[in-house]
């Protein structure tokens, strides 16, 4: 019960007699017209007999009844946004993760972000189109981290009542996954050349970039490579404040069931002994918060 696995019957396809069972990881992965759709039970053995459809001939318990315990990185970065899992829809499982974040803190580095700046306050300190001085109050954009953050941003920023802009983005032509890289220096070559970051975005939303806070949610943070590229970014953009707000509870340990973390050294949480304000030294962030496991229950 790790790992979800699940079963439908599927129409049939070209030059097939008939209806096919189809088993899958995700049920994205079902054609349409795909019925019967649910999860395969554990620890059982299913027998299918076809006599021009399929039909179900039975379903035997082979080991003990088990004591569930799925992953939860499935739906919090694994699994595409559109399956429904064990929890329900992924989607929606990663913006409540991100709206209980914003519900477990109410303070990002300080009350200043409590009260963004007017258009009015704005135009005081602009003259002739040019930046003059940096408003003491920086309206607040919240940016969900392509493309597993996004539900958990979009979450977070209408818990907070902060406007949500998309002013990260993935490159579409890019298909790489950066933590399968063998090495550090390609994991952050990698990084680099997924995401842009997207002022335009935030202009047509109003806001005065670069001068903003940005509060920037993100699925996760395990070695902390893509953090560290994005957050650059963002600092090379003009931004100086930049909060980091992850929807899942710390990566402690490696995980022996799906993504390559050979050693506990690795992580980034454990470089800096769970030290919040050490890790967002390390990373480059203004400051750093997680979802912690009684939220995520």
């Amino acid at each position: 019960g790790v790992r979800p696995l699940c079963v439908a019957e599927v129409p049939a396809g070209e030059g097939e007699a008939g209806p096919a069972v189809m088993y899958a990881s995700e049920t994205v992965a079902f054609p349409p017209g795909a019925a019967d759709v649910r999860h395969a039970v554990p620890g059982t053995c299913t027998a299918w007999w076809h006599d021009g459809a399929p039909r179900l001939a039975s379903t035997v318990r082979v080991l003990a009844a088990p004591d569930p315990h799925p992953c939860v990185f499935e739906m919090m970065y694994y699994a595409s946004p559109g399956h429904v899992g064990d929890l329900g829809s992924v989607e929606a499982f990663r913006w409540q993760c991100g709206a209980a974040l914003a519900r477990a803190e109410r303070v990002v580095g300080s009350s200043d972000c409590e009260r963004p700046t007017t258009n009015d306050d704005w135009e005081r300190v602009t003259a002739n189109g040019d930046c003059v001085a940096r408003p003491s109050h920086p309206p607040v954009v919240v940016v969900g981290s392509p493309n597993s953050g996004i539900a958990a941003g979009q979450g977070y920023a209408e818990a907070r009542g902060w406007p949500y802009v998309q002013a990260l983005v993935r490159n579409p032509h890019f298909r790489k996954r950066s933590f399968l890289e063998p090495d550090t220096a390609s994991r952050l070559r990698v990084c680099r050349e997924k995401f842009v970051v997207d002022a335009e975005a935030v202009l047509r939303a109003g806001l005065p970039w670069p001068l903003v806070t940005v509060v920037l949610v993100d699925d996760s943070m395990v070695r902390g490579n893509t953090m560290r590229v994005v957050l650059h970014m963002f600092r090379e953009a003009g931004v100086a404040d930049v909060h980091v707000r992850l929807a899942s509870p710390p990566v402690w340990s490696p995980c022996r069931y799906g993504i390559h973390i050979p050693t506990r050294e690795e992580l980034v949480i454990r470089q800096t002994i769970g030290d919040l304000e050490a890790l967002a030294l390390h990373v480059g962030a203004t400051s750093v918060r997680y979802l912690t496991m009684e939220d995520v229950e």
